[in-house]
């Protein structure tokens, strides 16, 4: 919040601060991706191994959830700068 308050304060528009926090999660998220992905797939192939059915494992089981995933981290960094934008930035740069 102070450091949303900070850029607002200094002239940043919402936008700048919605990309700003973005870049910092989202690379996050696709360094998690980059190590769990193929972990993921790796782990689910052994143990999809053991049955005697076999199930190919397809794109689009990974691809699905990392699209909800992203468009979840998208939307909760959008409404907490939004809502850090409209309180008064005075009232939490105050208490230090």
């Amino acid at each position: 919040m102070k450091e949303v308050d900070i850029r607002k304060v200094l002239g940043a528009n919402i936008r700048s601060v919605i990309i700003l926090f973005s870049k910092e999660f989202y690379t996050v998220f696709f360094i998690a991706l980059c190590i769990s992905g193929p972990l993921t797939y790796f782990l689910m192939d052994r143990w999809l191994m053991n049955y005697v059915v076999k199930t190919p494992l397809h794109l689009k089981i990974f691809l699905l959830p990392v699209a909800a995933l992203s468009m979840v981290l998208f939307l909760f960094i959008t409404i907490v700068v939004i809502r850090a934008n409209r309180t008064n930035p005075i009232k939490n740069l105050r208490d230090e």
